[in-house]
């Protein structure tokens, strides 16, 4: 990558970040920011959230039946993100999602998401998460069970069905 490209893509980054960012400040009273870590946003786009066990610390340290589970809340966490009308684009949920004190999967890097219906639609339709690093560091059992548990769960269908029927919420 050519230092131009290297500008351009953390110019991206940032206009995403900072969008992320100000759609959870400018919509915060419409949705349980629980799935989020409950953040408390400070000056410069900065914030604090719940402490949590990332994802990949926690599948080292379980065994399949245990690492099952919270696949199956994460999916839960993808659906629930689409109910109120994001879902994050990285797919990386082994570092970019945690478990909270409370047993819940949130997701806590939440400045890469979008806010737009097709685009998400064509992640789902791409599968994007097979490509990620999260997926591929699975072991070959539980990557079978995330391969097709979000066949079967994160549809196309489904998400366009429940896409942001949760609230009224402000995309603009």
């Amino acid at each position: 990558m050519s230092l131009k490209e290297k500008k351009k893509f953390a110019k991206n980054s940032k206009k995403i970040m900072i969008n992320s960012i100000n759609f959870f400040k400018k919509n915060r009273k419409n949705f349980n920011l629980s799935i989020i870590g409950n953040p408390i946003f400070l000056k410069n786009n900065f914030y604090i959230q719940d402490k949590v066990i990332t994802i990949k610390n926690y599948l080292k340290n379980h065994k399949y039946k245990q690492n099952r589970k919270i696949i199956d809340k994460y999916l839960k966490l993808l659906l629930k993100s689409a109910r109120y009308g994001f879902i994050e684009v990285v797919f990386n949920f082994d570092r970019n999602c945690g478990i909270n004190e409370k047993g819940e999967v949130i997701l806590f890097d939440f400045t890469e998401i979008t806010t737009d219906l097709n685009t998400a639609l064509n992640l789902i339709k791409e599968k994007t998460w097979l490509k990620k690093e999260s997926y591929k560091n699975l072991t070959p059992s539980l990557k079978e069970y995330f391969k097709n548990s979000m066949n079967k769960r994160f549809t196309k269908e489904k998400v366009k069905k429940m896409w942001a029927k949760k609230l009224n919420i402000d995309f603009n």
